[in-house]
C-alpha cells in the first residue's frame, strides 16, 4: 500500500498539471502527484453486443452502466476524473479511500444485478449490463490538455487499476491486497477469495489480489491474466529453438527444448506446456513418454491453464482428452466434460473473435453432439442434439462457402455425419448432398481417415 505523505482533501478536484508546463519542466513537478484509491470499471461484452444490434442500443446499454457507476462513486465521496467510451475512472482521496472504493464497487455491482433481474435478463443473455471492477491505491498525477480541458489521470496507480479490471469476470471486483487489508475487508467484507499471486501485463513480479463481491454473490478463484511470467534470454532461445525442430519434424529434440525450458522457469510457462500437449495429442511424440500419454498431456494442459485460463486452444485440447477417456472407458461423465470443455472454448473463442478458433469449437461440438446423440434414450434430446449440431453446421458452412479454408475438410465430414445421424432413414436428396460433401473432402484430403469411416456409414444407408 502506498505511503500517505500528504493530506488527503476529500473528493475535490486533485491539483491539475497542465501539459505545455510539464513539457518544459518535468522533473519539477514530481511533488505534484496525489495518494489516491483508483476504481477502474469496465463494461463486458460491449463490442459484441453493438455488433448484432442497432447503435441506440449499444449506446443505450453503455449509458446506463456508465450512469450507474457514476452516480455510485459520488455516492461514496469520490470523484469521477474519466470516461473511456464503456468505462468509467474514479479517484477517492479521503482518508478511508479504500473502503470507500470497495464499497463504491460492491454498490455498482448490486445496483447492476437488480437492472438485469428487473428486466428479467436470463444469466446468457447479451443484454445484461455486467462490469468488471479493479482497483489500486498510489500516486496519482492529473494533467490536463487546454483542448478538452479534461481530467487525464497518470501513473502506475491508473494502469495497475485498469489491468486488474482486465483480470476480472462479469460482475466481479479484484483489488490488490493493501486497498483489501487497509480497508479492513475481513471484517467489512467478508465476502471475498483467498489472496492470490497473480502477474498482470507490464508489471515485473506478481502482484497480491483479492476478488470481493457483494454478499449474496459467490465467490470462485481470482483468475488469471493471459500473460506468461518475465522469462530470462535463455528461455526465450529455448522457446525459438524448440518452435524450430517442430518445423522441422524433429520432434523429440523439440520436447527436450521445451522441457528445458519449463525446468527454467520456476512458475511454468504457457508456450513450453501447451507445445508439449498439443505434440502429444496430435501423436507426435509416439514411444517417447514413459508415463501415459494423454494423462502426461493433461496435466502439461493444467499447468498451462494456470496462465491463461481463457485460451479458446486449451479447452479445445481438453475436450479432446475427455473425448479420448470416453472412447476408452465409455464414461458418460467424460463425454459430458468433453462437450463443457468444448462450449468453454467457443465461448472464449468468440469473446475474442477468433474465427479458426470459433470454427474448431464448434466443429467438436457437433461431433460430440452426434456421439451423445446415439447415446440417448430419449428422443426428444437425441433430436435437440442433432438439430443444435445441424444449425452448428450450417452456420460453418456459411462462413466457408467461397472459401477453401483450412479447416474445411473438417466440416465437411462433421456435417455428413449430423446428416447422416439426423435423418434415418435418409432420403435420396439427402444422401447425394452427403455423397457431394464427402466427395468434395475426399478431393482435399485424399488420406482422410474420417472421411472413409463417414463414406462407409453412407454407403449403409445408401
Amino acid at each position: 500500500m502506498a505511503t500517505r505523505s500528504k493530506p488527503r482533501r476529500g473528493c475535490d478536484t486533485p491539483p491539475q498539471i497542465i501539459v505545455a508546463d510539464f513539457l518544459k519542466l518535468p522533473a519539477n513537478f514530481d511533488d505534484h502527484s496525489v495518494d489516491a484509491c483508483v476504481l477502474f470499471a469496465d463494461l463486458v461484452g460491449s463490442t459484441q453486443f453493438k455488433m448484432g444490434k442497432s447503435a441506440i442500443e449499444g449506446i443505450a446499454r453503455t449509458v446506463r452502466h456508465n450512469d450507474t457507476i457514476d452516480r455510485q462513486i459520488r455516492a461514496n465521496r469520490g470523484l469521477v476524473v474519466k470516461h473511456t467510451g464503456d468505462g468509467v475512472m474514479g479517484i477517492f482521496r479521503e482518508q478511508d479511500c479504500e473502503c470507500q472504493a470497495l464499497k463504491a464497487g460492491l454498490e455498482i455491482i448490486t445496483e447492476l444485478e437488480g437492472i438485469n433481474t428487473k428486466s428479467k435478463f436470463a444469466q446468457d443473455d447479451p443484454a445484461r449490463i455486467e462490469t468488471r471492477i479493479g482497483v489500486h491505491i498510489g500516486k496519482v498525477w492529473m494533467f490536463r490538455f487546454p483542448e478538452s480541458n479534461a481530467n487525464d489521470p497518470q501513473g502506475t496507480t491508473v494502469d495497475i487499476a485498469a489491468r486488474l479490471a482486465g483480470l476480472a469476470q462479469s460482475q466481479q471486483l479484484i483489488c490488490t491486497e493493501g486497498v483489501y487489508v487497509a480497508a479492513d475487508g475481513k471484517n467489512k467484507f467478508p465476502n471475498s477469495s483467498q489472496m492470490k499471486l497473480r502477474f498482470v501485463k507490464g508489471v515485473l513480479g506478481q502482484l497480491e489480489v483479492r476478488m470481493v463481491r457483494p454478499v449474496g454473490l459467490s465467490v470462485g478463484e481470482v483468475g488469471v491474466a493471459p500473460h506468461d511470467p518475465p522469462v530470462t534470454p535463455e528461455v526465450v532461445g529455448l522457446l525459438k529453438s524448440a518452435s524450430s525442430l517442430r518445423e522441422e519434424k524433429k520432434y523429440s529434440n523439440a520436447l527436450d527444448s521445451y522441457e528445458e525450458a519449463l525446468r527454467k522457469t520456476k512458475r511454468g510457462n504457457f508456450e513450453a506446456n501447451y507445445r508439449i500437449a498439443e505434440m502429444i495429442i496430435e501423436g507426435k511424440l509416439e514411444g517417447k513418454l514413459s508415463a501415459d500419454p494423454l494423462k502426461t498431456a493433461f496435466d502439461h494442459l493444467c499447468a498451462a491453464k494456470q496462465l491463461r485460463d481463457r485460451h479458446c486452444r486449451i479447452w479445445l485440447l481438453f475436450s479432446w482428452i475427455r473425448f479420448r477417456w470416453f472412447e476408452q472407458d465409455r464414461d458418460e461423465q467424460n463425454l459430458k466434460r468433453a462437450l463443457d470443455h468444448a462450449e468453454k472454448a467457443l465461448a472464449y473463442a468468440s469473446d475474442d473473435s477468433d474465427v479458426d478458433g470459433i470454427t474448431l469449437a464448434k466443429r467438436q461440438i457437433s461431433h460430440l453432439l452426434v456421439v451423445r446423440a446415439r447415446q440417448q434414450s430419449d428422443d426428444k434430446k437425441k433430436v435437440a442434439d442433432l438439430t443444435r449440431a445441424n444449425q452448428l453446421c450450417s452456420e460453418m458452412k456459411a462462413a466457408f462457402d467461397g472459401e477453401l479454408n483450412r479447416h474445411k475438410v473438417d466440416y465437411l465430414v462433421t456435417h455428413a455425419q449430423v446428416i447422416l445421424a439426423l435423418n434415418n432413414p435418409i432420403n435420396k436428396r439427402m444422401l447425394e448432398d452427403v455423397d457431394r460433401m464427402l466427395k468434395e473432402a475426399e478431393q482435399a484430403a485424399p488420406k482422410n481417415p474420417e472421411v472413409y469411416l463417414v463414406r462407409a456409414e453412407w454407403a449403409k444407408q445408401s
